[in-house]
């Protein structure tokens, strides 16, 4: 028997019947007394996870290939490293995908749209160590820096 701190709530054990489905189990229980059987227990996943996870929707990489040495994780880098490594993600589970980031749409899903150009420098240097450092740790084969004019436009990956 739980008794909650907050509420003068009582909730009994729960006896648990498999009739709603396999994977989520229909609980009945007795709050305050009075029998409660349209709670849901999920004992596994989340369903959204489940079929997330069966549609490839879901990204998964190490979370220490974000740890990039020297540099300081201030917010705009943090939201940088996260949307590339996103991008570099998506393109390696969709092949049909073209293997390219352009600044500008790194710059406008960060909301770094009309900053200054010695921000929107400092970003794409921010990209660039992240990109070496990935290339390091042998997550992406190799990059190249595309260049229209004297304007860096954009990155090309190498799987």
């Amino acid at each position: 028997m739980i008794k909650s701190l907050y509420q003068k709530t009582t909730v009994c054990a729960p006896k648990i019947e498999r009739s709603f489905s396999k994977n989520f189990p229909k609980i009945i229980t007795k709050i305050n007394g009075q029998l409660i059987d349209n709670a849901v227990f999920f004992t596994l996943q989340c369903p959204l996870l489940i079929i997330s996870d069966k549609k490839s929707q879901i990204l998964r990489y190490d979370s220490n290939l974000l740890n990039v040495p020297n540099q300081n994780n201030t917010p705009l880098v943090i939201s940088l490293k996260n949307y590339v490594m996103r991008r570099i993600c998506e393109i390696k589970l969709h092949k049909n995908l073209t293997p390219t980031i352009t600044f500008n749409d790194v710059f406008s899903k960060c909301r770094l749209g009309k900053v200054s150009h010695d921000q929107q420098y400092n970003a794409r240097n921010v990209i660039i160590k992240f990109l070496e450092h990935l290339k390091g740790q042998k997550f992406i084969t190799d990059f190249e820096v595309k260049k229209r004019g004297n304007t860096i436009y954009g990155v090309t990956f190498v799987f």
